[in-house]
């Protein structure tokens, strides 16, 4: 499958994406959301679903674009008062980060096949190139409103009062991210980029980070730095 989605690759412009906010997702998975898809790859994974007829479903945790950091370590959950704490600091990070203002360039996916959904450990990671379509061309177009409006309800869902009951579920603890599970998944895989405007995100994720484990010691395990990664589309 890698040399035909190499081929389809080459057909996508380099493009950008906007890191917006942190949340609490549902049982506590601390994410980075972006604004939406841009257009070169919402077009890279309609082409995908019409020539790959054997794709899994679309899973939820790509509908939009994300990045997880973080999950509760095994046994622990969070209450309504844990919850109130990371939603502040949700909040100071998002004032972080749209005072950062960051575009962040995707020039290269990764076809992952991975040995835990966590990426920390594979079996192989694929390099497939976006090409540009013309001299120095990158697509920085926004995303459309159908993929701001999904990203912007999620964060909105997760400030309900009843927000909590989703928060506190069971599963998605360490053990779901870090045990043997392999699959493949195509990635932006920027954790290992030397990008500088990726960098400034990492030493900003590196400040969150420090600031949820000295809120709640104890609570939570951050996921290798060289493994962040946003998912593009499960494969398999």
């Amino acid at each position: 499958m890698s040399v035909e989605l190499s081929e389809m690759c080459k057909g996508v412009q380099p493009c950008v994406v906007e890191p917006c906010s942190y949340l609490v997702a549902f049982s506590g998975v601390l994410t980075l959301r972006f604004r939406g898809f841009p257009p070169q790859l919402v077009g890279l994974k309609e082409r995908m679903l019409v020539d790959y007829q054997g794709l899994v479903k679309e899973g939820p945790g790509s509908l939009w674009p994300k990045s997880t950091l973080g999950a509760l370590v095994d046994g622990k959950r969070l209450d309504r008062e844990a919850l109130k704490v990371l939603q502040e600091l949700c909040a100071k990070g998002e004032e972080r980060l749209k005072s950062m203002a960051l575009q962040l360039p995707v020039d290269v996916l990764s076809l992952v096949f991975y040995e835990n959904r966590a990426l920390e450990r594979r079996f192989q990671t694929t390099s497939l190139p976006l090409v540009p379509q013309g001299a120095g061309a990158r697509d920085v177009s926004a995303p459309a409103e159908e993929q701001l409006k999904r990203s912007d309800d999620t964060q909105l869902e997760t400030l309900e009062e009843s927000y909590w009951e989703k928060a506190s579920k069971d599963g998605n603890r360490e053990p779901h991210y870090r045990s043997p599970h392999p699959g493949t998944t195509l990635v932006w895989d920027y954790g290992k980029l030397e990008i500088d405007a990726v960098q400034k995100l990492l030493k900003e994720l590196q400040v969150f980070r420090q600031e949820v484990m000295k809120a709640l010691p104890g609570y939570y395990v951050f996921f290798d730095e060289g493994a962040l990664h946003v998912t593009i589309r499960g494969m398999q």
